[in-house]
């Protein structure tokens, strides 16, 4: 389907179980596609199809603001700051192997940024170990 033909649902309530980032991708999909302008109208349509657990949770942090209020700006800071995710291990492994030093960066510069990715990949992993 193409053009007017297409059709985008809203996104499903969102559950806790893949990021609030990723789920967010989902709602603007929607609100671009209802070209949905207004912020604070934003702010409704991801009240409306956030899920009821997840309204419940953003009123108990809004407190004693009242969510219908505010802007998509506001609602989607207050989730992210609640919500966010400690880094994907297997994606920082990657930059790991993948960091080549930059033109114009010292050797020395090169060898500090490398350890301290290093380190921060080894820390990360210890922290997943007592996670589980």
């Amino acid at each position: 389907m193409t053009g007017k033909d297409a059709t985008i649902w809203p996104a499903q309530a969102y559950n806790g179980k893949v990021r609030f980032d990723v789920w967010e991708c989902q709602l603007k999909l929607y609100i671009n596609a209802k070209k949905i302008t207004d912020e604070n109208e934003q702010g409704l349509a991801l009240l409306q199809h956030i899920g009821l657990e997840m309204l419940e949770k953003i009123i108990d942090w809004s407190y004693p603001d009242k969510p219908e209020n505010m802007k998509y700006s506001e609602l989607t800071t207050l989730i992210k700051n609640q919500c966010s995710t400690a880094p994907n291990l297997f994606a920082m492994r990657v930059k790991l192997f993948n960091e080549k030093q930059q033109p114009g960066q010292s050797v020395q510069e090169y060898f500090s940024h490398m350890s301290q990715l290093f380190f921060y990949v080894i820390l990360l992993k210890k922290v997943k170990r007592l996670e589980i």
